[in-house]
């Protein structure tokens, strides 16, 4: 007989991850070679950091995934609070790189990034003031203004370590579960452009460097040894690759002339090893993966489900745009990685570990259409 929607999409979920992870690795191990030479005098330390990071964030999550959801929604305030707590810590006593204040230090060398704990917080808070809101016939307005209060949190103890790629993909996160739980249209996108309004005159009335920053995306030319260097080299990376690129593990940018070439611009150095063919082929995985998540979510007969389903596509789509249109220079430069492939054991670990939740509600879906066809059989 013919499988359930709902187990082929569990299949396929697990099918487009391992794909993801395999291809990503690779690109990414290739980016961070010179960089983990120069930084730990081995090629293959980041590496292997990524794959530690892999590891435990695909444990983490397969662990995650035969969780019920009773017992997701109990660990969902204790979260709130840790990430609360991180996030003030960072901003007392954080770790600074690259003009953002946003790591905490562990030990040997390890460092993790609160922040990214930030976007699964946000996205399990507001799925349990849905499904209390539901429960307890709250109004439309106090559950939206409950959301609103939660995610302010989170978005402003971010806006405060100087990081603003972050906050754009929480605030996508809160305008989507908004939408999804009534907010019109109208007032969704007055909330978004209010936000990117906000953002911008962040960056323009801020320290002189965001302003330079931007000033670089409109016009790199006009800074080619300064903001606009990491740009025109970026670009220059992805015209070097063409159609097929150079060839597994020949880019000549990662060699210093190309900076955070296995981070922010890790797209980059696919497009130059494997040219636009590769680029595309990740972009459409990621695609795959968001749709994937979608679909789940209107599968979900869970309220709670279908919100976290729906939140973590967001979270990997934004990303993934803000990302790869900093590279082809549709948005500034924001400092945010590309799920799945850019070097990062903190984004790896937590992203995964959102991954984990999204199987749990695709697991769940596939043991209901399951359930149901067996009690059909017997009567």
């Amino acid at each position: 007989t013919k499988a359930p929607i709902e187990v082929n999409q569990f299949r396929y979920l697990l099918i487009v991850i391992g794909l993801l992870l395999f291809c990503g690795l690779v690109i990414m191990g290739s980016a961070s070679s010179v960089a983990s030479t120069r930084l730990y005098g081995s090629t293959w330390e980041m590496g292997m950091r990524q794959v530690i990071a892999i590891i435990l964030g695909g444990l983490s999550g397969w662990w995650l995934s035969y969780w019920g959801f009773a017992t997701i929604r109990k660990i969902v305030y204790l979260l709130y609070f840790i990430t609360a707590g991180l996030l003030a810590y960072v901003y007392v006593a954080g770790v600074e790189v690259a003009g953002q204040r946003n790591w905490i230090a562990l030990p040997y060398g390890l460092q993790f990034q609160p922040s990214e704990l930030a976007k699964l917080s946000i996205i399990l808070s507001c799925a349990v003031l849905w499904s209390v809101a539901i429960s307890q016939r709250w109004s439309q307005r106090k559950m939206h203004a409950h959301m609103v209060s939660v995610s302010g949190v989170f978005i402003a103890g971010v806006l405060l370590q100087r990081d603003l790629g972050t906050p754009l993909i929480l605030g996508a996160i809160l305008l989507t579960m908004l939408y999804i739980t009534g907010l019109s249209s109208r007032a969704v996108g007055i909330l978004g452009l209010t936000g990117v309004i906000a953002v911008v005159g962040y960056s323009v009335l801020g320290p002189s460097y965001r302003l330079d920053r931007f000033r670089a995306w409109l016009s790199p030319e006009d800074s080619p040894m300064g903001y606009g260097y990491q740009i025109l080299q970026g670009q220059f990376a992805l015209a070097l690759g063409g159609l097929t690129g150079q060839g597994p593990g020949s880019s000549a940018q990662k060699w210093g002339a190309l900076p955070a070439a296995h981070t922010d611009f890790v797209l980059a150095i696919a497009g130059e090893e494997y040219g636009l063919v590769g680029s595309l082929f990740i972009i459409l995985l990621i695609s795959a993966l968001v749709g994937l998540a979608f679909q789940i979510g209107s599968r979900s007969r869970d309220d709670f489900g279908r919100m976290v389903s729906y939140g973590i596509a967001t979270w990997i789509a934004v990303q993934t745009f803000v990302n790869v249109g900093a590279i082809v220079r549709i948005l500034p430069i924001t400092g945010v990685p590309l799920p799945f492939v850019s070097y990062g054991p903190s984004s790896m670990l937590l992203t995964l570990i959102g991954i984990g939740m999204l199987l749990a509600v695709a697991r769940k879906n596939m043991d209901d259409v399951l359930e149901r066809q067996e009690l059909d059989e017997v009567n």
